[in-house]
């Protein structure tokens, strides 16, 4: 006897296809003429890669089909710059970008490569439908496009070209009437997300009158000496902020002493003043940069997640330990992450990071990550004792919840003339220290002493085998359940129109 199988409704096959993998619209289109109309649809909504000549002439054939009615089912094109064997492949696209009438998404290789086909940027700025854009190597024809374009921009991204490469006619001295501020100024009250890399800003702009309501995140870096108020009045609703490498070059290109630091103090003086006389965010949610960034840029609100990076040379270690000390008394955080800091974070005698969290700068403080990179200036501390001493200050912090702690201990053996001396005499005090240390005690008792604490995570790692252990007041974690302790190291913003994992 057969078995007779129920019909399904066309709306419920329509909505199965939705959900196909590309390989297999393909395959389904070649079943029937309904397949081959309703899974072209499903298709173009994946992302359309453009990266070369064949890629173009393929998707042309594809959209072309059905009389051209499928170009208003692209949703998200991104165009690559290097492989573009002739003329007509961006002439094209350039003609018929405007046939995509559903198009959100588009991405833009370094104009660069794309400097044949002007026309390709007047096609893109000419589309309504745009809410994401994303930019790299950003250049003239760029600036453009962003200051025709008729979209409303939800989401943008653009990483601008250096001023080397941009030439003799190019933004560099043309910037300060062409700041992003204003070139976004046609989508300031439906911008959400920007991400404006490696732009610099001339010291005489002129604050933006332009004011952009909805932006809650903002990346930006490259960005010598920023003005801290243009981006309090342009973002007054701003919640979480990047400011990674903003000031990178200067300290890879001269050493943290004198002048630099004369000029950094003064540019924190100056963000700092005019923020007292005009006013500041209420709060951030979020901030990750470097310690640099974060001095000079100097917000004075309180961040409830502060995610920092040391860029400060080695040379001039001591001065991460100082900056940080001024700045964390106005975020006054949450959540603190510190990677890569440095020893005198646990051994500077008099403030270290548990002294100066002991002030009201750690009067809010419920999660700590610290990673701490020992080398051979810290060789001669006792890191033991120092670690005994942080425990201890810590446990004074009532709002604590969270601990992980990483102490990194692998640069504190000295090289020098080491051929000639003994094994013996090479370990230094600080190594002494650290062989004897007991991790898994160190975990228990914080934990114990510390009853608001719900689980402390400790690294203690030197030349030996690395000590990692999770304890809670209840005892230490089993390592099969250790790995939901511990996290991940590092978090940070991602930037517009990247997709979480």
């Amino acid at each position: 006897m057969s078995v007779k199988l129920p019909l399904l409704n066309v709306d419920i096959i329509r909505e199965i296809s939705t959900n196909l993998p590309l390989s297999a619209c393909a395959s389904l289109m070649r079943t029937s003429w309904f397949f081959y109309h309703e899974t072209a649809k499903v298709a173009l909504r994946h992302i359309v890669y453009l990266f070369d000549t064949q890629r173009v002439e393929l998707f042309a054939r594809f959209v072309c089909a059905e009389d051209g009615r499928r170009f208003r089912y692209v949703r998200e094109v991104h165009i690559g710059a290097d492989g573009y064997e002739t003329y007509p492949a961006l002439q094209w696209l350039s003609k018929n970008i405007p046939r995509m009438t559903s198009l959100t998404t588009i991405g833009l290789a370094d104009e660069d490569g794309l400097q044949l086909a002007p026309e390709l940027y007047a096609a893109i700025a000419s589309l309504v439908s745009l809410r994401h854009l994303r930019i790299g190597g950003a250049g003239p024809m760029s600036a453009s496009l962003l200051s025709a374009s008729r979209s409303k921009l939800q989401w943008a991204y653009v990483q601008w070209l250096p001023p080397y490469r941009e030439g003799p006619d190019g933004m560099y001295l043309k910037r300060q009437s062409m700041h992003p501020l204003q070139l976004f100024s046609k989508s300031c009250d439906t911008l959400e997300k920007l991400a404006s890399h490696e732009w610099y800003t001339p010291r005489n702009m002129p604050v933006s009158t332009i004011v952009y309501p909805k932006i809650r995140e903002f990346s930006f870096n490259g960005d010598n000496y920023p003005l801290i108020l243009p981006y309090v009045r342009a973002f007054p609703n701003l919640a979480r902020l990047s400011l990674e490498d903003i000031n990178y070059r200067d300290l890879l290109m001269a050493d943290m002493t004198g002048g630099l630091i004369t000029r950094l103090q003064e540019h924190r003086a100056l963000n700092m003043k005019s923020q007292m006389d005009a006013g500041t965010w209420n709060k951030l949610e979020q901030l990750v940069g470097s310690i640099t960034d974060l001095y000079i840029f100097a917000p004075i609100c309180h961040i409830d997640r502060l995610d920092l990076i040391n860029d400060v040379p080695e040379s001039q270690k001591h001065r991460f330990h100082d900056m940080l000390f001024e700045t964390l008394p106005f975020a006054r955080p949450k959540q603190l992450q510190i990677i890569s800091g440095s020893g005198a974070l646990l051994l500077h005698p008099t403030s270290s990071l548990a002294a100066i969290l002991q002030t009201p700068a750690g009067s809010r403080l419920e999660n700590l990550v610290l990673n701490i990179d020992l080398d051979e200036n810290d060789s001669e501390g006792d890191v033991a004792a120092a670690l005994r001493t942080f425990a201890e200050r810590l446990t004074q912090i009532c709002s604590l919840r969270r601990l992980r702690l990483r102490v990194w201990g692998f640069s504190l053996r000295i090289s020098k003339d080491s051929a000639s001396r003994s094994r013996r005499e090479l370990i230094t005090r600080a190594e002494r220290s650290l062989q004897t240390f007991d991790a898994v005690q160190y975990a228990r008792s914080f934990a114990a002493a510390t009853p608001p604490l719900e689980d402390v995570v400790a690294a203690i790692m030197d030349i030996r085998e690395m000590e990692d252990v999770v304890a809670t007041p209840a005892g230490i974690v089993p390592e099969d359940d250790a790995e939901h302790y511990r996290g991940k190291r590092r978090h940070s913003l991602s930037h517009p129109l990247q997709r979480d994992e």
